[in-house]
């Protein structure tokens, strides 16, 4: 998290395991698995609309994991870290 300026996100490998990380700009970190729960495509961020967008079917999640276009209809689980630096 100390590489990502505030309202950043990237897909970083933790302990072998791929996850997908945001800085809020109030300084608070969120990190959820990033596969999409439709198919299982890696997702992608999107620095423009601060969301989290699939290449494979146009799902898209806000930072917090939460649905904004289907065919993804359930939010996803986002962990939240206070004030990371």
């Amino acid at each position: 998290m100390k590489d990502l300026h505030p309202g950043d996100g990237k897909i970083a490998e933790i302990s072998d395991a791929k996850v997908a990380l945001y800085k809020h700009i109030d300084g608070d970190g969120y990190f959820l698995n990033p596969l999409c729960p439709h198919m299982g495509c890696l997702l992608r961020f999107n620095g423009a609309e601060k969301s989290w967008d699939c290449p494979c079917h146009v799902s898209r999640f806000s930072f917090d994991g939460k649905v904004l276009n289907s065919p993804a209809f359930e939010d996803m689980v986002a962990e939240r870290l206070e004030k990371v630096s």
